[in-house]
């Protein structure tokens, strides 16, 4: 990726939206729980917008 070191965490996230009823399936959970291909989950905040407070109100 242009731009990016190879020490860089950037990852694409693809959405989907699919409306069907949600049921349980016992068979997945089961191959998940044996082999869970996802990352482990991070948090941070990351600000919407940065203020200049060095700017006088008008």
């Amino acid at each position: 990726m242009p731009g990016s070191s190879e020490d860089d965490e950037v990852y694409y996230v693809e959405w989907c939206y699919i409306e069907f009823s949600w049921e349980y399936d016992e068979e997945m959970e089961m191959v998940l729980k044996d082999n869970y291909p996802f990352r482990s989950v991070k948090e941070h905040y990351v600000p919407t917008y940065v203020f200049d407070k060095t700017v006088d109100s008008l």
